[in-house]
């Protein structure tokens, strides 16, 4: 008689239970390893699981703006944040039909940084998760996949992630979801987020430096032309390029190919097609010529807790991103007092 041979699912899999934490912060974006850095600050005990083995994405949000450079000096880290691999942009020049103009000019902000620093953004993460290694209660969990919420009494109580040796569950009084645009802690709390994205794509590229190229004191370039936007940003060996495009144009722009592009971009910036290898360059960095994630839509929710430090709800990953330079910062408090 055959052996049926039965495949462990994550349900049938035992599980592992790890110690309980204060708060368990599921995603190591610039959001959740911040947040983590002051809880840890405060003597909270602070665990931190990230999906993935590294922090190596390519074109994530690498803009680190004045305000939030005012935060890092607080904490003692503005300086080492400098040290990493870097460039400014502070007033860039954009072209448009009418001619040059620029839409805005950090420096003439009062402050230490008048400018938006770009920092590659796993640099970064690997500051901040390193600092938080100083502090006791913090730790940090590289591919732990959240795959469940804890619920007693409904109210949520942790979390059940899977890693490679297994399905592990984690207890702790406040779970947030830090997780991205497509949260799977927010999926699994049933919040639905408020879609308020522009309908807009856009085409993320990176274009080589060339002795003769454009010369952009402001850090940065760009311009708008036929329904179209451009922006380039130094990061000193090569151009960090983004082409916006309305919703749902993307497969006609790609049946035109790379130089149906490289005309697009032309005639919103004419200087780019003097004979500075444009068509080779877009060549090189868009094989495959492919679609990147549309803008990420903006989630609000009201979120509660109860005075015993319990979490009724899973605190999702909303607009106030102040690393990614996207958010606001809430009033002008230090910053371990604006996370207590």
């Amino acid at each position: 008689m055959a052996k049926v041979q039965v495949l462990e699912t994550p349900a049938q899999t035992q599980t592992a239970k790890d110690e309980a934490t204060g708060c368990c912060i599921v995603g190591s974006g610039p959001a959740g390893a911040m947040l983590t850095l002051l809880l840890a600050r405060r003597g909270v005990s602070v665990t931190l699981l990230e999906m993935h083995h590294d922090f190596d994405r390519e074109f994530r949000g690498d803009t680190v703006h004045p305000s939030t450079i005012e935060i890092l000096d607080q904490l003692g880290l503005a300086e080492r944040v400098h040290e990493l691999r870097n460039s400014k942009v502070s007033a860039p020049t954009l072209l448009t039909t009418r001619g040059p103009f620029t839409p805005f000019d950090l420096s003439r902000l009062k402050t230490r940084c008048p400018y938006i620093l770009m920092v590659h953004q796993k640099d970064l993460l690997g500051l901040l998760t390193q600092e938080a290694t100083r502090y006791p209660g913090f730790r940090l969990l590289m591919g732990a996949n959240v795959t469940d919420l804890i619920r007693e009494d409904g109210m949520v109580r942790g979390v059940r992630y899977q890693t490679d040796d297994g399905v592990h569950e984690l207890r702790a009084l406040l779970t947030v979801g830090a997780d991205g645009r497509f949260s799977r802690v927010r999926h699994l709390a049933g919040i639905e987020p408020v879609r308020t994205s522009p309908p807009m794509d856009v085409l993320w590229f990176r274009l080589p430096h060339l002795p003769e190229d454009i010369d952009a004191p402001g850090g940065a370039f760009g311009g708008f032309a036929r329904g179209h936007i451009l922006g380039a940003f130094d990061r000193k060996d090569y151009w960090q390029a983004a082409f916006v495009i309305v919703k749902g144009s993307y497969q006609s722009l790609r049946a035109e190919g790379i130089e149906g592009l490289r005309r697009h971009i032309v005639e919103i910036d004419p200087r780019l097609g003097e004979a500075r290898g444009i068509a080779h360059r877009l060549a090189s960095s868009l094989a495959p010529f492919s679609r990147v994630e549309p803008l990420p839509a903006v989630v609000r929710a009201r979120l509660a807790a109860d005075r015993r430090c319990g979490a009724r709800h899973v605190a999702p990953r909303g607009s106030g991103n102040q690393l990614c330079g996207s958010g606001r910062r809430r009033g002008r408090e230090p910053a371990d007092q604006a996370s207590a």
